[in-house]
């Protein structure tokens, strides 16, 4: 993708343009690689939306971009730049590489970044992941010597919710409800639909339902998209014994 993709990202790059308008995308990255220790930061976040465009394809490679681009920087903004990166992915309804990317970034243990990548976390159902994070927490709690002065138990409420909504879950049910958030990931990329939110709970025939929320104008849809998502769970040979995927529009609940 050409490096105009900056123009409208960050204002900041214009008096630089010329020397970044190279017809070589691996050039432009370059020239940007030292040039973002030399910004200022409320400009390096823009930057960085704009660099997701560049290498949108390759996210280890923007995971290996902004560790050198921001080896210098302090980890609070390196965390504040990366949770904004990570979250232009899932603007852009590219939310594998979103979770993908934050994955590889937890070793900063930042706490902005450590909250964003819980919300994430808890989202799609990746288990392992909020227990890593719970532990990087506990961790950064003992190194401040504070019981909860950060206010975590409150920043990060709603990993905690979903560990402790889960916490009697089988690892057969944990297992099948991370397969079911990767089918609607899967579904959701393939077919571009913004996801508001998901949400989980137990039935009242003591089976999960993993819920999806979209937007009010992708009800006309619902028909197409129950399809697809059956097909999909048909596929997977998701367990229905353990977890239903179900289908949300703006609240309302659609059978």
């Amino acid at each position: 993708m050409p490096i105009l993709a900056f123009r409208n990202s960050a204002e900041i790059i214009d008096p630089l343009f010329e020397q970044l308008s190279h017809p070589d995308d691996s050039v432009s990255l370059a020239l940007l690689e030292k040039l973002i220790p030399t910004l200022p930061f409320e400009y390096q976040r823009n930057v960085a939306y704009g660099i997701t465009r560049l290498i949108e394809d390759d996210v280890l490679g923007a995971v290996d971009f902004f560790d050198r681009a921001f080896a210098d920087c302090p980890p609070e903004q390196r965390g504040f730049v990366i949770s904004n990166t990570a979250a232009s992915f899932g603007v852009n309804k590219r939310y594998s590489r979103e979770l993908f990317y934050l994955k590889k970034s937890l070793s900063l243990n930042n706490l902005h970044l450590l909250k964003y990548a819980s919300h994430v976390a808890a989202k799609w159902c990746e288990f392992s992941m909020l227990k890593d994070i719970e532990r990087k927490l506990a961790q950064l709690n003992a190194e401040n010597n504070q019981s909860d002065d950060m206010g975590i138990n409150k920043m990060f409420s709603e990993s905690k919710e979903m560990l402790s909504t889960l916490g009697d879950a089988s690892e057969g049910e944990r297992e099948s409800l991370n397969l079911a958030a990767n089918l609607v990931l899967k579904l959701a990329e393939e077919e571009g639909l913004p996801i508001i939110d998901t949400k989980v709970w137990k039935d009242d025939e003591d089976c999960y339902c993993y819920a999806f929320y979209l937007h009010e104008d992708c009800h006309d849809r619902f028909q197409e998209l129950d399809r697809k998502l059956d097909r999909l769970i048909t596929d997977s040979m998701l367990d229905y014994t353990h977890v239903t995927p179900v289908i949300f529009f703006g609240g309302a609940h659609v059978s």
